[in-house]
């Protein structure tokens, strides 16, 4: 009885997400026209979509992308001076690649994934915030099909893979609602461990964690905002006399320092120094 009733339970909780991924391969399906398409063939083999194809295919062949021993003649190609840090990407098309050695086709299924995928993250945030179900799984699709996620494509695959977008946004409102991973309303050390360990913490410190390992991009400007957020709060804690205040100043000191010492290595055209310059 009490396997059934958790059954019934998911059943309920999963069945809408089942429906807007289904609405999206729809649309997906008529916009492509992928009845009309051979997934062992790239979509676009034009322009960057080529060095992203270069490096699926390196990283098929070879254990990471950083090295792929058939390039690089008399050596291999050697990845480590090149400014990316996408190694959430590149590990989910590591993931792929256990199913099918064909980069066509594992480079193909990655980017029409991000739509699904997409849709997922932006219901799941509207749902987090109470929005209802036919409104959500509109904006949802909506977000999924901008003209931006068709217009990066496959040449600029980690652009196109925003689909952590969404749970950026709903940190960065979750702080302006005032939410803090701990609330102290005790000294006893266990109560703390127990709020520290809840699931809750548990999934903002994954998204943290996968916004990190994301496209440099999409961090940059979360970092932005959540930067203009922060000083927000601290000057309405200022005037209201909130003691966090302080945590939030320190942090907007250590983002502008940042911001800055970036800027002057840019300015300074010591943006990326490589060997014994």
């Amino acid at each position: 009885m009490r396997v059934a009733a958790i059954l019934r339970i998911s059943a309920g909780v999963l069945w809408p997400y089942v429906g807007a991924v289904l609405a999206c391969m729809a649309v997906l399906i008529g916009s492509l026209k992928l009845w009309k398409a051979d997934l062992h063939v790239p979509l676009v083999y034009t322009g960057d979509q080529l060095g992203v194809q270069m490096w699926v295919k390196g990283l098929i062949d070879n254990p990471w992308y950083l090295h792929n021993r058939f390039l690089g003649f008399p050596g291999q190609m050697e990845m480590e001076d090149y400014p990316v840090s996408d190694s959430f990407h590149f590990l989910f098309l590591k993931a792929i690649s256990l199913a099918s050695k064909d980069s066509a086709f594992v480079l193909n299924f990655y980017f029409l994934l991000t739509f699904p995928l997409t849709t997922l993250s932006a219901l799941m945030v509207f749902r987090r915030f109470q929005v209802s179900y036919g409104p959500g799984l509109v904006g949802s699709l909506l977000f999924a099909f901008t003209p931006y996620h068709f217009f990066r494509g496959e040449g600029h695959l980690f652009l196109s893979a925003y689909f952590l977008i969404p749970f950026i946004v709903m940190l960065i409102l979750q702080i302006c609602q005032a939410w803090t991973p701990l609330r102290w309303t005790g000294t006893e050390g266990a109560k703390a461990k127990k709020r520290w360990m809840n699931l809750e913490l548990a999934g903002r410190i994954v998204i943290c964690i996968l916004i990190g390992a994301g496209d440099t991009a999409y961090l940059m400007w979360s970092m932005v905002v959540a930067s203009a957020v922060f000083i927000a709060l601290a000057l309405s804690a200022l005037a209201l006399g909130w003691g966090i205040v302080g945590v939030w100043a320190a942090l907007d000191v250590l983002i502008a320092a940042r911001l800055l010492l970036l800027g002057m290595r840019f300015a300074g055209r010591r943006w990326a120094v490589v060997g014994w310059g």
